[in-house]
């Protein structure tokens, strides 16, 4: 599969489709500390799953902007990706940048589940009140509904819900250009 580098999943993607395309956001990150210089830096996530593979379209998606909110599909099924957006008010807003669909009767993926943030040079993952939580790197964030944040690293894996879900991510921090 072809990388998805440099693709925008923008604000209405949903199982492999996306709304515009553009630059991923690029975001210096303190390295300084190790006694580097500023480095530009592009957040993404790649599927470990088929699952999350047919989800972002690809082997690998840009994070283009932050937050980026990630959670389940709830208007059922959908035949076309131009579904979405017809579907939708113009005024309205999406409450996620990239769509799960569940189609398992146990539902892993709340509908707005969690999402990746930059800020002070650091990215976060915070789990956005889901009922069954984020795994990231074997630790439960949030669930129950209560939420909860961590600091997320390069090549932090992210298991959105429980342990059994088909939704399997690798965070990954790749140098980019200035």
């Amino acid at each position: 599969m072809a990388s998805r580098m440099g693709k925008d999943v923008g604000m209405r993607a949903r199982a492999g489709t996306r709304s515009r395309h553009c630059q991923p956001a690029r975001r210096k990150y303190n390295r300084e500390f190790q006694g580097e210089p500023m480095t530009t830096m592009i957040a993404l996530l790649r599927a470990l799953t088929p699952e999350a593979q047919e989800a972002i379209g690809g082997a690998e998606l840009a994070i283009s902007r932050f937050p980026f909110r990630v959670g389940r599909e709830s208007r059922g099924e959908l035949k076309k990706p131009t579904e979405l957006q017809s579907r939708r008010k113009p005024d309205s807003v999406p409450n996620n940048d990239l769509y799960l669909v569940e189609t398992d009767p146990e539902l892993n993926v709340s509908r707005e589940h969690f999402q990746i943030d930059f800020q002070d040079g650091d990215y976060a993952v915070s789990d956005r009140g889901s009922y069954c939580g984020t795994l990231v790197e074997g630790e439960v964030i949030g669930g129950r509904r209560t939420g909860a944040s961590r600091r997320l690293m390069d090549n932090d894996v992210i298991i959105v819900g429980t342990s059994r879900s088909r939704y399997v991510f690798k965070f990954i921090l790749r140098p980019g250009q200035d």
